[in-house]
């Protein structure tokens, strides 16, 4: 049975109470109600035309090129993790997160994060939180792990995400190397990017290319039974702040809820005609497409959206247009207060890390767009 997300967030750190409250959006739509609207009023059957058009042409990435991208990566990480396998013994599986497998795909910025999880039993690594529930180091239990292990620790024993990722890297290249003829077609480059590697896949039969990032990762399970994934503390810049001046980064981890994520975004609007995943891809082209909202990161956005979901029960298809202006709100909102706490960990505010002077950027621009029809409408047509 799928799990809700309430279930998920009770499971793992409910959604924080002290989050923006979210008010109706009603007035948005009545020059009466509010003043600073009169000039030009946002009206609910325009902006609901306008909102579909800009889906279909400029949002949605057709089905056809979805399919295509996911097997392409799919097929291609599949025969690198069974070459990983054969040659190391110390792979278990690849785990496959961001917009993609969200169902948030769009015609720019999709994301395809795969995370290549390291083979480790139950006690061959204890957790040392620096940053409870986000920030750790993964110490490796020499007697009772695979030595084959121990090549991805310092002289304490701790795991460093750098030596996976260079390890990760060789890897990608010899089996790049071993298989320069593919027999489907399939042309495929890789390099380090940052604290993942980068794998270029090109399709040679169709035309075109799609990158994955391929991201080193640990799996655990805590007392309760549930099981966790670190990935290296340098993947996600959104939460770094808490760091502080922390030293030692070199052995840090991150814990990544991105699964837990994906099986709550990957299962919106399943069920019925609802609106969720239409008003979230929208909301995502049209942040990343204005310049004054791109500074906005899609992880902070997507945080917001699952919190303001919470806040209104009907997401009926024809509610489009009344659903993102209550987003756009509620995000303004959060904005306002520099408040806007992570789904799984609520004390951690993730508004800390971005400058007071991209706050009030967003903030006013969030203003002109829901009190001018006239400039949403633009910013939705480009």
């Amino acid at each position: 049975m799928t799990k809700s997300f309430d279930d998920i967030s009770r499971a793992s750190g409910s959604l924080s109470t002290s989050s923006p409250q979210f008010t109706s959006t009603d007035h948005l739509y009545s020059a009466a109600s509010a003043p600073e609207l009169r000039v030009n009023p946002i009206r609910p059957k325009e902006l609901l035309r306008n909102l579909r058009k800009y889906h279909r042409e400029k949002v949605r990435l057709p089905a056809s090129d979805t399919q295509w991208a996911k097997q392409l990566v799919y097929s291609q990480t599949q025969k690198l993790l069974e070459f990983c396998k054969r040659e190391t013994g110390v792979v278990r599986n690849m785990e496959y997160t961001g917009c993609m497998y969200e169902r948030l795909e769009t015609r720019k910025s999709n994301e395809f994060e795969v995370m290549v999880v390291l083979k480790t039993g139950d006690e061959d690594v204890t957790v040392e939180e620096v940053v409870p529930k986000l920030y750790s180091k993964l110490k490796l239990v020499t007697g009772e792990a695979d030595t084959k292990l121990v090549k991805f620790t310092d002289t304490y024993d701790y795991l460093r995400p750098d030596k996976m990722q260079n390890w990760l890297d060789k890897l990608a290249q010899a089996w790049i190397e071993s298989t320069k003829r593919f027999s489907d077609g399939a042309r495929v480059r890789a390099h380090k990017n940052g604290s993942a590697v980068e794998m270029i896949i090109r399709d040679t039969n169709r035309g075109g290319s799609v990158t994955a990032q391929l991201i080193p990762c640990v799996k655990g399970e805590d007392d309760s039974g549930v099981m966790y994934y670190f990935v290296p503390c340098a993947f996600q810049e959104c939460t770094k702040f808490e760091l502080g001046s922390n030293a030692g980064r070199s052995v840090l981890w991150r814990r990544t809820f991105s699964l837990r994520e994906r099986e709550i975004l990957s299962t919106l609007d399943r069920s019925g005609n609802a609106c969720h995943t239409e008003c979230l891809k929208i909301l995502k082209f049209f942040f990343s497409s204005d310049r004054k909202l791109r500074v906005f990161p899609f992880y902070l956005l997507k945080t917001a959206f699952l919190h303001y979901r919470n806040f209104s029960e009907e997401w009926r298809s024809d509610q489009l247009g009344e659903r993102f202006l209550g987003a756009l709100r509620y995000v303004q909102e959060c904005v306002k207060r520099k408040d806007l706490p992570h789904c799984f960990v609520p004390s951690v505010n993730l508004l800390k890390g971005l400058s007071s002077s991209s706050l009030n950027g967003i903030e006013t621009r969030l203003q002109q767009v829901l009190t001018d029809e006239k400039q949403l409408f633009y910013a939705i047509s480009v």
